[in-house]
């Protein structure tokens, strides 16, 4: 089955993009059960706000599960097949995993070996482009910086297809 990566700033429009992605691949598989994988936790008010938008905004048909770390693990549990898994987002995923003390290449490289193998599922993922930021003076950003771009390589290289958000516009740059 496929996968898609959808990459882009902060409130660029991915997840809305991403969405949009999973309502074509149901026009073609209109038998496919679709899962929504949110990462992020509750951490203040605002990440409360930006969690409650993306809730009111998906069907409520689609199945929700929240996992911060084994994201895996999670989707492996599922007993379909021929399901569409939206996850939403591996930079919130990478954050978490660095937050609990995890470890980050393990979990990556789960990620990507599951990806190249996966067969069961049409798997879409949000995640943000940190490169174009400026460069930080804190070293603890620039490890995440450097964390999140390795795996957004690793990840496009296993997508079927890449977009590149800007300002709501998608471009499919593979």
């Amino acid at each position: 089955m496929p996968n898609y990566l959808v990459i882009g700033g902060i409130s660029s429009g991915k997840s809305s993009y991403a969405e949009q992605i999973v309502n074509d691949v149901c026009k073609v598989n209109k038998n496919s059960k679709i899962y929504y994988l949110a990462t992020a936790a509750i951490t203040d008010d605002e990440m409360y706000e930006k969690i409650r938008i993306h809730q009111d905004r998906r069907p409520k048909d689609w199945t929700t599960i929240e996992e911060e770390i084994d994201i895996v693990s999670r989707i492996m549990e599922i007993e379909e097949t021929n399901i569409i898994v939206l996850i939403e987002c591996l930079t919130t995923w990478l954050s978490n995993l660095i937050f609990h003390k995890t470890d980050v290449d393990y979990n990556t490289k789960k990620l990507i070996n599951f990806l190249a193998t996966n067969t069961d599922a049409t798997i879409i993922l949000v995640t943000n482009d940190l490169g174009e930021s400026v460069i930080s003076a804190n070293r603890e950003t620039r490890e995440f910086q450097k964390y999140n771009g390795k795996l957004n390589q690793d990840t496009a290289k296993v997508c079927d297809s890449v977009y590149k958000l800007t300002a709501g516009i998608g471009i499919r740059i593979k």
